[in-house]
């Protein structure tokens, strides 16, 4: 089995080494992949993009440090718009998966990526918050330095999340109430017609989707990273998914 993930864009040198800017492709997403013992297929470049796409059984779309540029949801661009737009390469790579009719998963950046192809929209979050008291300790959790696997130390940012049962999200938690991971500045707004809200925060804000009949799921957290701080529970999202891409291509 093979999965495919998109390059993502590093602005600046990398490690003092190389001047300029860099792309790279997610080491906790490579990672899990060798747990697993599938391929993982990087695609960098729109080049005869289709044909492999055609050898892919699923993809996962990586969150990124770049924001979707509203244009592409219909609102005023940014000013000054992004000097490289993920979106553009995104959004063919999205369009070829969902014609073959293979399984989708979206990470943070990525599930809004899905949202804005299938015709949804985004804000910022300060925005979209519903909750006024959402600013409380209580509602996002306490910020925590925890070491990953590799000895780094991380500042992990948590906050409660609302599940529906019978979603991706709680047959994993086999919980309608659960802690995850936050590290976004944008957030799903209106969402694409098709998709399912499976899990919410208690702000308001739009934490997971599913569209069980295209085999698309996104969740606005990183489960993968956290894998990289040894939870063994969020690596079931990733199980579950190749389960389905590998049930799909039969």
């Amino acid at each position: 089995m093979n999965i495919a993930t998109l390059i993502r864009y590093k602005k600046g040198t990398y490690e003092g080494i190389w001047n300029g800017n860099s792309w790279f492709a997610h080491g906790n997403l490579i990672d899990i992949a060798r747990r697993y013992g599938v391929g993982m297929t990087v695609i960098a470049t729109d080049g005869d993009y289709e044909k492999v796409c055609q050898v892919c059984d699923g993809l996962i779309i990586p969150g990124s440090s770049i924001n979707i540029d509203p244009s592409f949801y219909g609102q005023a661009p940014f000013d000054p718009r992004n000097e490289v737009e993920e979106y553009l390469l995104d959004s063919k790579i999205i369009e070829a998966f969902d014609k073959m009719g293979k399984p989708m998963f979206g990470i943070c950046g990525g599930i809004q990526a899905l949202n804005v192809y299938y015709g949804g929209t985004l804000g910022r979050v300060s925005n979209l918050k519903t909750d006024a008291h959402s600013e409380s300790p209580s509602s996002h959790g306490a910020e925590e330095q925890r070491t990953d696997r590799y000895g780094n130390v991380i500042a992990y940012k948590t906050h409660p999340v609302k599940v529906k049962k019978g979603s991706f999200i709680h047959d994993v938690f086999q919980s309608e109430r659960i802690l995850t991971n936050t590290y976004h500045g944008y957030a799903l707004d209106r969402v694409a017609e098709g998709f399912e809200v499976v899990a919410t925060s208690d702000d308001g804000i739009v934490e997971a989707v599913e569209w069980k009949e295209k085999k698309v799921y996104g969740t606005q957290w990183h489960p993968e990273l956290a894998y990289r701080l040894s939870d063994p529970l969020e690596l079931r999202i990733f199980e579950n998914f190749l389960r389905t891409c590998a049930e799909n291509a039969k």
